[in-house]
């Protein structure tokens, strides 16, 4: 009976890194995390596999997500694997930029919510047919 648990365990995990080598990132994300959650330990490797997963199919957020429930888990260890170790590195690194990116993306959109809601100086042309449009201010205040 618990062998059964664990064979399909392992079934779902090598079906996850299958889907995530064809590049179906979102399907093996989906499967990683449903692995995860049905494991009793926490498997740092997985994780690792499901942030990668999450940030190549563009969950910029859910990587960022791992990433610190990672942090949590490897601060509680006294040895990380070599192996793991190395992926912990390398999806540092890139969760780093994704942050950055979000971080920008979020200034993005404020400034373009805050100069949609300004009101216009004056009309002016960009073309000579054009017969005037109005030009938003951005105010930085």
């Amino acid at each position: 009976m618990i062998g059964d648990f664990y064979v399909k365990a392992n079934i779902s995990l090598e079906k996850a890194r299958g889907l995530a080598r064809s590049k179906q990132y979102k399907e093996a994300a989906q499967i990683f995390a449903q692995y995860l959650e049905e494991q009793e330990e926490q498997e740092p490797q997985v994780m690792l596999e499901l942030g990668f997963a999450l940030l190549l199919a563009g969950d910029q957020q859910g990587a960022v997500i791992v990433y610190e429930t990672l942090a949590a888990v490897f601060s509680s260890m006294t040895e990380i694997p070599e192996k793991v170790s190395a992926l912990w590195q390398k999806f540092h690194n890139l969760v780093a930029g994704a942050k950055r990116k979000l971080v920008l993306t979020g200034v993005t959109a404020a400034v373009l919510a805050s100069a949609a809601g300004a009101a216009p100086e004056k009309a002016f042309s960009a073309h000579r047919y054009s017969g005037g449009v109005n030009r938003p201010t951005l105010s930085l205040d």
